[in-house]
């Protein structure tokens, strides 16, 4: 099942510390800047080191399009050593070579610079990207960063896919009890529509437009049981940022109602869901979906 339902452009946020601020200056193609100091100013990113970092796009007015802060995995970029003829240079990459670890920038980016740029910035004549340099690493630390992950990562997806079975009994078991009406106490019914119960209540925040969160899930039909889509299977679970359509409605609205690092059932109707035309040939017109979720802390 895709639960994404179209992506905005990528930026990123970073925090802006109350300190000071250079100038504004440009990059090599001419892209206006400001760097906004916060770093220790020793550790900085040189030609073939990796540069780690968080950022936002915002419109002109400073509202958030979309932001890469508090990802599973941060951003990086190798910086490089120039630019090969004919090729133009990475804006981004151009403003985390002149910061050091801790600084942030401001990057404004006229809007005729981006290649098909429309549909909800046509209004606009420039964007903004905020950027914050995390950490520096050469090649040799990012190369067994990489391999530790890679490792990390594989694990992850076989303890996730060894309990498919478990999860699948459970969520048949938690619909049946559905179903039975012996779930009432427990049922949380939100104005929305959405109903959900939380069968675990984990210790982390609730999330808020803009952030990113992060879960396991395993759907089923509340028709008959039947399973679409779940993402042990595949051993990772789905993240998408809050508020900005990356998922159905009743994902979004469910994952701003319940802390991260809990495991919860929702009960989803079709008007939250896929609509009345549902997502053949695995989810029927007018269909109420339920997904057992764990939300990542």
């Amino acid at each position: 099942m895709k639960i994404l339902k179209y992506t905005l452009i990528i930026f990123i946020s970073a925090l802006l510390f109350s300190c000071s601020s250079d100038g504004p200056t440009t990059t090599s193609e001419g892209f206006e800047y400001t760097i906004h100091k916060g770093g220790d100013q020793s550790v900085k990113a040189n030609p073939g080191d990796y540069a780690y970092f968080e950022m936002e796009i915002k419109d002109p007015n400073g509202e958030v399009l979309q932001s890469m802060r508090n990802l599973d995995q941060m951003p990086v970029i190798e910086i490089p050593n120039g630019t090969e003829e004919g090729q133009r240079a990475n804006p981004i990459s151009d403003v985390l070579a002149n910061l050091t670890v801790g600084d942030s920038a401001t990057l404004k980016i006229p809007l005729d610079s981006i290649p098909n740029a429309g549909g909800e910035l046509k209004d606009f004549d420039h964007i903004i990207y905020e950027i914050m340099l995390r950490d520096v690493k050469d090649k040799t630390a990012y190369d067994q960063q990489v391999e530790d992950q890679r490792a990390k990562m594989q694990a992850q997806m076989s303890e996730s896919q060894a309990k498919e079975g478990e999860i699948a009994a459970f969520t048949a078991t938690t619909l049946a009890e559905y179903k039975a009406g012996t779930l009432k106490d427990q049922i949380i019914t939100d104005e929305s529509g959405l109903k959900y119960v939380i069968h675990e209540k984990g210790e982390g925040e609730i999330g808020k437009p803009g952030e990113r969160v992060s879960a396991h899930y395993y759907g089923v039909l509340a028709s008959d049981g039947s399973m679409f889509d779940n993402s042990y299977k595949r051993g990772t679970p789905y993240s998408f940022t809050l508020g900005q359509r990356g998922a159905i409605d009743g994902w979004d609205v469910g994952f701003q109602r319940i802390p991260r690092g809990s495991k919860a059932t929702l009960f989803i109707p079709y008007q939250m869901a896929y609509g009345e035309n549902g997502r053949p040939p695995s989810i029927p017109a007018k269909s109420e979906l339920v997904f057992y979720v764990e939300l990542q802390e």
